[in-house]
């Protein structure tokens, strides 16, 4: 018997409730802009309070690099910028879409969530991502 594995989708969760994908995508570009202009935004709750890199340090800066052309000190920065203003604009485009246009791509996207294990895979390799990025900057 094949063994079926039970993913529960994040991303078509997040995209079904226009509000919280709204905010999302405001205080994203906030930040953004706010990394673009050379001013400091959020601080990472995980550095300042326990003095590492989350794995999500850098990536405004790096998108706002992306966004200015410099693509080598983007993907220097952190390797997810790419990824990470792709997935803004789907927020974005998503939670714009008239009502059975946005309710059918939810359920696309979700239907590909649970079929591939995207979200997951995304997650895994940011993790990795992160660790080779602290085993780094131990070994300097």
């Amino acid at each position: 018997m094949k063994k079926t594995w039970k993913i529960t989708p994040v991303l078509s969760q997040v995209l079904k409730n226009r509000r919280l994908t709204a905010l999302l995508s405001f205080a994203a570009l906030i930040q953004i802009g706010l990394a673009g202009a050379g001013l400091h935004g959020w601080v990472c709750p995980i550095q300042a309070s326990i003095g590492v890199p989350c794995p999500g340090c850098g990536l405004s800066r790096a998108t706002a690099a992306l966004i200015f052309g410099q693509w080598h000190l983007a993907i220097t920065m952190h390797p997810f910028a790419p990824g990470f203003i792709a997935g803004i604009l789907l927020l974005v485009l998503v939670s714009l879409l008239p009502g059975g246009i946005h309710a059918r791509a939810v359920r696309t996207l979700d239907a590909m969530e649970r079929h591939t294990g995207f979200f997951i895979c995304i997650v895994i390799s940011l993790g990795v991502q992160w660790s080779l990025r602290i085993i780094e900057s131990i070994s300097y």
